[in-house]
């Protein structure tokens, strides 16, 4: 292994990443944080509800679409109403679901 790794090799990684959390491309990542923002404080900026779904969204996929250890990340989560953790987590399993950008849930399916 590498202790260095070469420019190339870690946009490689970056985009292989981003294709694993948005395999619709970069306009999911728009369409999540607009079905989310609506029920997220104000105190809360758009890169703190990005993270909170992105991380919570990587421990869903890593464990299988088995929502429990992103119930466990949300659960310490700081910030966050309980509300809010749970419309995260309910975005991200629908978020599974979506085969394409037109079938992506809005903000009123995440009630």
């Amino acid at each position: 292994m590498a202790l260095f790794t070469s420019k190339e090799e870690r946009l490689r990684k970056e985009k292989e990443y981003v294709r694993k959390i948005f395999p619709l491309g970069i306009e999911q990542r728009e369409l999540a944080l607009a079905a989310l923002r609506p029920h997220i404080s104000p105190r809360i900026n758009d890169a703190e509800i990005l993270y909170a779904f992105i991380v919570a969204k990587q421990k869903y996929l890593d464990a299988d679409n088995d929502i429990r250890d992103a119930e466990a990340y949300m659960k310490k989560t700081g910030g966050f109403t309980g509300d809010e953790k749970r419309r995260i987590l309910t975005l991200i399993k629908l978020d599974a679901g979506a085969e394409n950008l037109s079938d992506y849930p809005g903000a009123e399916s995440i009630i």
